[in-house]
Protein backbone atom coordinates (compact mmCIF):
# COMPACT_ATOMS: atom_id res chain seq x y z
CA UNK A 1 0.00 0.00 0.00
CA UNK A 2 1.30 3.47 -0.85
CA UNK A 3 1.86 5.69 2.19
CA UNK A 4 -0.12 8.87 2.38
CA UNK A 5 1.96 12.00 1.94
CA UNK A 6 1.78 15.00 4.28
CA UNK A 7 0.27 17.05 1.44
CA UNK A 8 -2.44 14.46 0.88
CA UNK A 9 -3.13 14.27 4.59
CA UNK A 10 -3.57 18.04 4.77
CA UNK A 11 -6.06 17.90 1.90
CA UNK A 12 -8.01 15.10 3.59
CA UNK A 13 -8.16 16.96 6.91
CA UNK A 14 -9.22 20.19 5.23
CA UNK A 15 -11.99 18.43 3.32
CA UNK A 16 -13.17 16.53 6.40
CA UNK A 17 -13.28 19.77 8.40
CA UNK A 18 -15.23 21.49 5.62
CA UNK A 19 -17.82 18.73 5.41
CA UNK A 20 -18.03 18.28 9.18
CA UNK A 21 -19.18 21.88 9.47
CA UNK A 22 -22.10 20.98 7.22
CA UNK A 23 -22.74 17.60 8.79
CA UNK A 24 -21.32 16.81 12.23
CA UNK A 25 -21.53 13.03 11.76
CA UNK A 26 -19.25 11.56 9.09
CA UNK A 27 -19.16 7.80 8.62
CA UNK A 28 -16.57 5.71 6.78
CA UNK A 29 -18.48 5.98 3.49
CA UNK A 30 -18.42 9.76 3.72
CA UNK A 31 -14.68 9.71 4.24
CA UNK A 32 -14.21 7.31 1.29
CA UNK A 33 -16.17 9.75 -0.88
CA UNK A 34 -13.80 12.49 0.27
CA UNK A 35 -10.85 10.42 -0.85
CA UNK A 36 -12.49 9.86 -4.25
CA UNK A 37 -13.12 13.59 -4.52
CA UNK A 38 -9.41 14.16 -3.92
CA UNK A 39 -8.49 11.46 -6.46
CA UNK A 40 -7.00 9.35 -3.69
CA UNK A 41 -7.33 5.60 -3.28
CA UNK A 42 -9.73 4.42 -0.53
CA UNK A 43 -6.93 2.05 0.44
CA UNK A 44 -5.30 5.07 2.12
CA UNK A 45 -8.25 5.55 4.47
CA UNK A 46 -6.92 3.53 7.43
CA UNK A 47 -3.54 5.21 7.28
CA UNK A 48 -5.18 8.62 7.00
CA UNK A 49 -7.32 7.89 10.05
CA UNK A 50 -4.25 6.71 11.99
CA UNK A 51 -2.32 9.83 11.08
CA UNK A 52 -5.23 12.07 12.05
CA UNK A 53 -5.51 10.23 15.38
CA UNK A 54 -1.77 10.58 15.98
CA UNK A 55 -1.98 14.27 15.18
CA UNK A 56 -4.86 14.74 17.63
CA UNK A 57 -3.05 12.74 20.28
CA UNK A 58 0.04 14.93 19.79
CA UNK A 59 -2.08 18.08 20.18
CA UNK A 60 -3.58 16.73 23.40
CA UNK A 61 -0.14 15.79 24.70
CA UNK A 62 1.21 19.26 23.90
CA UNK A 63 -1.71 20.87 25.74
CA UNK A 64 -1.18 18.56 28.71
CA UNK A 65 2.55 19.29 28.77
CA UNK A 66 1.84 23.01 28.54
CA UNK A 67 -0.53 22.81 31.50
CA UNK A 68 2.08 20.89 33.50
CA UNK A 69 4.77 23.42 32.58
CA UNK A 70 2.53 26.35 33.53
CA UNK A 71 1.72 24.61 36.81
CA UNK A 72 5.41 24.15 37.58
CA UNK A 73 6.16 27.78 36.70
CA UNK A 74 3.31 28.93 38.94
CA UNK A 75 4.55 26.81 41.86
CA UNK A 76 8.11 28.10 41.38
CA UNK A 77 6.83 31.68 41.24
CA UNK A 78 4.87 31.24 44.47
CA UNK A 79 7.83 29.54 46.15
CA UNK A 80 10.36 32.19 45.10
CA UNK A 81 7.96 34.99 46.03
CA UNK A 82 7.44 33.41 49.44
CA UNK A 83 11.19 33.08 50.03
CA UNK A 84 11.79 36.69 48.99
CA UNK A 85 9.04 37.93 51.30
CA UNK A 86 10.39 35.87 54.19
CA UNK A 87 13.89 37.24 53.60
CA UNK A 88 12.56 40.79 53.40
CA UNK A 89 10.57 40.34 56.61
CA UNK A 90 13.59 38.81 58.33
CA UNK A 91 15.86 41.63 57.16
CA UNK A 92 13.34 44.23 58.29
CA UNK A 93 13.18 42.45 61.63
CA UNK A 94 16.96 42.67 61.97
CA UNK A 95 16.96 46.34 61.02
CA UNK A 96 14.42 47.04 63.76
CA UNK A 97 16.71 45.76 66.53
CA UNK A 98 17.79 48.48 68.96
CA UNK A 99 19.93 48.58 72.09
CA UNK A 100 18.20 49.01 75.42
CA UNK A 101 21.29 48.74 77.57
CA UNK A 102 24.96 47.74 77.47
CA UNK A 103 27.18 47.09 80.51
CA UNK A 104 30.61 45.76 81.45
CA UNK A 105 30.66 43.41 84.44
CA UNK A 106 32.81 40.77 86.03
CA UNK A 107 31.73 37.12 85.81
CA UNK A 108 29.42 37.78 88.77
CA UNK A 109 26.86 40.26 87.51
CA UNK A 110 25.95 42.69 90.28
CA UNK A 111 23.98 44.97 87.97
CA UNK A 112 26.84 47.45 87.73
CA UNK A 113 28.61 48.91 84.70
CA UNK A 114 32.37 48.89 85.13
CA UNK A 115 34.31 51.82 83.76
CA UNK A 116 37.70 50.87 85.17
CA UNK A 117 39.19 47.35 85.07
CA UNK A 118 42.03 46.32 87.40
CA UNK A 119 44.37 43.86 85.67
CA UNK A 120 45.45 42.36 88.95
CA UNK A 121 42.12 40.93 90.03
CA UNK A 122 39.70 41.27 87.13
CA UNK A 123 39.78 37.95 85.26
CA UNK A 124 37.06 37.58 82.62
CA UNK A 125 35.16 40.70 81.64
CA UNK A 126 31.58 40.32 80.34
CA UNK A 127 30.00 42.73 77.88
CA UNK A 128 26.27 42.35 78.49
CA UNK A 129 23.97 43.88 75.89
CA UNK A 130 20.18 44.00 76.08
CA UNK A 131 18.50 44.08 72.68
CA UNK A 132 14.99 45.32 71.89
CA UNK A 133 12.58 44.43 69.07
CA UNK A 134 14.40 41.20 68.24
CA UNK A 135 12.61 38.78 65.85
CA UNK A 136 10.92 35.99 67.77
CA UNK A 137 11.81 32.42 66.89
CA UNK A 138 15.10 33.43 65.23
CA UNK A 139 18.75 33.00 66.14
CA UNK A 140 21.06 36.01 65.83
CA UNK A 141 24.63 35.76 64.55
CA UNK A 142 26.62 38.14 66.74
CA UNK A 143 30.26 39.01 67.22
CA UNK A 144 32.33 41.15 69.56
CA UNK A 145 35.67 42.83 69.01
CA UNK A 146 37.93 43.76 71.93
CA UNK A 147 40.34 46.48 70.80
CA UNK A 148 43.37 47.37 72.91
CA UNK A 149 44.75 50.91 73.51
CA UNK A 150 47.02 50.57 70.45
CA UNK A 151 44.04 49.96 68.19
CA UNK A 152 44.80 46.27 67.69
CA UNK A 153 42.19 43.53 67.80
CA UNK A 154 43.03 41.70 71.02
CA UNK A 155 40.17 39.20 70.94
CA UNK A 156 37.04 38.40 68.94
CA UNK A 157 33.92 36.46 69.92
CA UNK A 158 31.77 34.96 67.17
CA UNK A 159 28.62 33.14 68.22
CA UNK A 160 24.93 32.51 67.63
CA UNK A 161 22.23 33.12 70.20
CA UNK A 162 19.68 30.57 71.28
CA UNK A 163 16.29 30.75 69.59
CA UNK A 164 14.78 34.02 70.77
CA UNK A 165 11.52 33.74 72.72
CA UNK A 166 11.04 37.34 73.86
CA UNK A 167 11.48 40.71 72.21
CA UNK A 168 13.78 42.06 74.92
CA UNK A 169 16.80 39.79 74.84
CA UNK A 170 20.03 39.94 76.83
CA UNK A 171 23.21 38.49 75.38
CA UNK A 172 26.88 38.75 76.22
CA UNK A 173 30.45 38.17 75.08
CA UNK A 174 33.58 37.98 77.20
CA UNK A 175 37.32 38.49 77.26
CA UNK A 176 40.08 37.74 79.76
CA UNK A 177 41.80 40.86 81.05
CA UNK A 178 44.91 39.96 83.03
CA UNK A 179 48.42 41.04 83.91
CA UNK A 180 49.56 40.75 80.30
CA UNK A 181 46.83 43.10 79.05
CA UNK A 182 47.83 46.62 78.02
CA UNK A 183 46.80 49.48 80.24
CA UNK A 184 44.85 52.37 78.81
CA UNK A 185 41.56 52.87 77.02
CA UNK A 186 39.98 49.74 75.57
CA UNK A 187 36.97 49.47 73.28
CA UNK A 188 34.49 46.62 72.95
CA UNK A 189 32.07 46.50 70.02
CA UNK A 190 29.15 44.18 69.33
CA UNK A 191 28.09 43.47 65.73
CA UNK A 192 25.07 41.88 64.11
CA UNK A 193 26.59 40.69 60.85
CA UNK A 194 28.34 43.83 59.55
CA UNK A 195 26.12 46.18 61.52
CA UNK A 196 27.55 47.79 64.65
CA UNK A 197 25.05 47.43 67.46
CA UNK A 198 26.90 48.78 70.46
CA UNK A 199 30.26 50.20 71.51
CA UNK A 200 31.68 50.80 74.99
CA UNK A 201 35.00 52.26 76.14
CA UNK A 202 36.64 51.31 79.44
CA UNK A 203 39.94 51.83 81.23
CA UNK A 204 42.37 49.06 82.10
CA UNK A 205 44.80 49.84 84.94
Amino acid sequence: MDRITPDQLEKIIAEVERLSKQNEDLDRQDVEKILQTLNLSPDLLDEAINQVNRREALKREKKRNLRVLLGIIFILFITVTGIVLLQQNYQQGLEGITIYQSRLTLSEDKGDNLQVINRQNSGEIFYRVTLQNVPLGERLSLSCQWIDPQGNLSHQNVYQTRKIDKQVWTTYCRHLIGNASLSGTWTVEMFLGDRLLSRNNFQVQ
